[in-house]
């Protein structure tokens, strides 16, 4: 049993805790709403998402300030209950009704207990719960919301005032200052075992003390304007740290049901073992033992391995450093790239570096930069199909009447660098915003057309260029963001020459022509402001109408109409070329034939009268002859294929029998041989 003095000492020690706990409740409390009043949300007056997440810690230190007052008091309670017990033994005469009464009158201890017992799970719980709720509020403001939704509202942006860079320099090194020393307070007082319940608290306003010593360098450096991408870094590494301590006491719940236990008090869980080891007093390496051997169970910091891992762990994390350090003197110029010697931020030489190894100062105090002059780099003018990935949006189809008939989906559309968009057909995530150019909606004539005086069209030209040789120092010295500069000379260049251009030669007769003059203009301006590049090619891609409001689809309508129309001309031109050859053509067969006929007649004729008269005049000088000509000639040409018997006609009397079966003639196949041999 512990005696007066010790008990008295842990009532007075209770005491203060609970009054420490209550001054750091008050100060976490008063950091929060400040922070919160200065610099959470997309209207207030510190615009620092850096400076805005440092609210997580000073909630969390308010959260383990209220648990810290509660141990104290209970403690107290505790305390107070073992001094009466004390008094009431020494009364002889009272000792049989505290042994009955005893359940009843002095439950402050178990009430400590159960408390101890108790209640870090429930605030590891909350402690998960609070930064969680904090990180995806964070997460929603910064990647979720439009950071333009502010200017959808005039009046709400008039009445906003934003603190300038100096201003949030102030406000952050009066919040770093106060986190400093109290966090530094609570870790120091929490050197003491009775104390201990402080040690979270002190530890969060210590990083709380990080947060905003990182927002104040960003305000610096977004008054010097340097290190331009410092903040949107450093909010992305401190929203992971923290998801990090929301991790960590998940882990650390799970560990609490199988770590061993030892007789002395075991730590909170909710203490973050990893913000111990760098804010607790003492040396890092005995704040990792210290979790080692909590962690374990045993005294791991007693065995040999541990000590010579603590003897020679720091000596080769600084050699280590220094040969990495050293490795930033050495430096490759690849293949097809030159370098550029720097000093201490300056150009040391003109003369450029061909491909090889290189050594300069180390890192800060030199540097060799390389740069390519063979790669080709690419800004786009209009639509980036880059900027957005193949995800389709959903969208609701309005009748026309104000009715909807639900989420409509828009066709997806086959991955691959190879497809067909139709002009109805929504090419981009910006289509619907008007993202598009103006050109002129004139005649051939000039006058202009009914309806309209412009029209308008959405493209995506891409520009490719890359660094001239003789140009790096332009490039890389003369502009501080050369490419920002191409893409801002290709869209002046190109909404200048589309004003005074037609949509018919934009969209068909002059597309290659177009093209090649902008690529001159943009040339010449980007020579005529030195950036030292060389415009390769440009190229007039995904050229289209407007597709919202059905635009597209009455443009294509029209343009259908126009295409039916010519090809309903050109079919009848085609028609008509076909039949009047062809009529001709039949038209000469027809007397070609007809003049053939006639000749043939005429000819035949005038030969048979000929031949007629011939005859006749054969015929009156020998009658005989002629007909016995005539007959031979008969038995020649017309009979030569008969076979014919020549008879006596003297011999009246005599019978012949012929036989038509036998061959009339001999034939060499007929000959005997056998015969002609013997």
């Amino acid at each position: 049993m512990s005696s007066k003095s010790e008990i008295r000492s842990i009532i007075d020690g209770s005491k203060l805790l609970t009054k420490l706990a209550i001054f750091g409740a008050i100060l976490a409390l008063a950091l929060a709403l400040a922070a919160m009043l200065t610099g959470v949300g997309s209207d207030t007056f510190v615009q620092s998402d850096i400076f805005a997440i440092g609210i997580i810690p000073y909630l969390m230190s308010l959260l383990f300030a209220i648990g810290a007052i509660f141990y104290g008091m209970f403690r107290r309670t505790a305390a107070q209950e073992e001094e009466e017990k004390m008094l009431l033994m020494k009364r002889k005469d009272n000792v049989g009704i505290l042994n009955v009464e005893e359940d009843v009158r002095f439950t402050a201890g178990r009430t400590f207990e159960n408390y101890k017992k108790y209640a870090p799970y429930v605030l590891s719980v909350l402690g998960v719960l609070l930064t969680g709720a904090m990180l995806f509020y964070f997460y929603r403001e910064w990647y979720t919301i439009r950071p333009e939704s502010l200017t959808e509202n005039a009046e709400l942006v008039k009445k906003v005032v934003h603190a300038t860079p100096i201003q949030i320099v102030v406000i952050s090194v009066i919040f770093m200052l106060t986190s400093i020393f109290a966090g530094a307070f609570f870790t120091g007082q929490a050197r003491g075992e009775m104390f201990r319940y402080l040690r979270p608290v002190g530890a969060y306003l210590v990083m709380g003390f990080v947060v905003m010593l990182i927002s104040a360098l960003n305000a610096v450096f977004v008054n010097l304007h340097i290190l331009e991408w410092f903040g949107n870094v450093m909010r992305n590494v401190i929203w992971g740290c923290f998801a990090l301590l929301g991790f960590e006491l998940i882990v650390n719940f799970i560990i609490e049901f199988y770590r061993p236990r030892s007789i002395e008090e075991s730590r909170p869980i909710f203490e973050s073992k990893l913000l111990s080891i760098f804010t607790e007093p003492g040396g890092v390496m005995r704040n990792i033992a210290d979790t080692l051997d909590y962690q374990f169970g045993f005294k791991v910091s007693g065995t040999w391995i541990y000590s010579f891992i603590e003897k020679a762990l720091f000596p080769l994390i600084i050699v280590w450093a220094l040969i990495l350090w050293g490795f930033t003197s050495i430096h490759l110029v690849k293949i097809g790239e030159v370098g550029v010697r720097e000093e201490f931020g300056k150009v040391l030489s003109r003369e450029l570096l061909e491909p090889g190894i290189y050594f300069s100062k180390p890192w800060p105090f030199g540097t060799i930069r390389c740069f390519s002059c063979m790669q080709l780099k690419q800004i786009f003018v209009g639509e980036d199909p880059t900027a957005h990935g193949h995800e389709e949006e959903e969208e609701e189809e309005d009748d026309g009447h104000g009715h909807s008939h639900g989420e409509k989906k828009k066709p997806k559309r086959p991955k691959g660098p190879m497809y067909i968009i139709n002009w109805t057909e929504s090419h981009s995530h910006n289509d619907d915003a008007g993202s598009y150019f103006l050109i002129a909606n004139k005649t051939g004539s000039g006058s202009v057309n009914s309806g309209n005086a412009i029209d308008m069209v959405a493209f995506s030209m891409p520009v490719q260029y890359r660094i001239r040789r003789e140009g790096i120092f332009d490039y890389a010295y003369l502009n501080s963001n050369p490419e920002q500069a191409i893409k801002r000379i290709s869209q002046e260049e190109t909404v200048k020459y589309l004003a005074s251009a037609t949509l018919n030669y934009v969209m068909a007769t002059g597309r290659k022509d177009l093209e090649n003059t902008i690529k001159e203009r943009i040339q010449k301006r980007v020579d005529k402001e030195r950036l030292g590049v060389e415009i390769i090619t440009i190229n007039l891609a995904g050229l289209h109408p407007p597709v919202k409001n059905n635009t597209s689809r009455a443009f294509h309508d029209a343009q259908i109409a126009k295409e039916q129309a010519l090809s309903a001309v050109l079919s009848a031109k085609v028609y008509r070329d076909k039949l009047i050859p062809e009529a001709e053509i039949n038209s000469l067969r027809i007397k070609s034939e007809a003049q053939s006929y006639e000749r043939s007649v005429t000819k035949i004729a005038s030969a048979e009268s000929e031949r007629f008269l011939t005859q006749l005049k054969s015929y009156t000088i020998m009658p005989g002859m002629y007909k016995l000509r005539t007959y031979l000639e008969f038995l020649e040409s017309d009979c030569k294929d008969i076979r014919k018997f020549i008879m006596s006609s003297s011999l009246q009397n005599e019978v012949y029998e012929l036989n038509f079966e036998e061959k009339g003639a001999l034939d060499l196949i007929d000959v005997d041989l056998d015969a002609l041999s013997k």
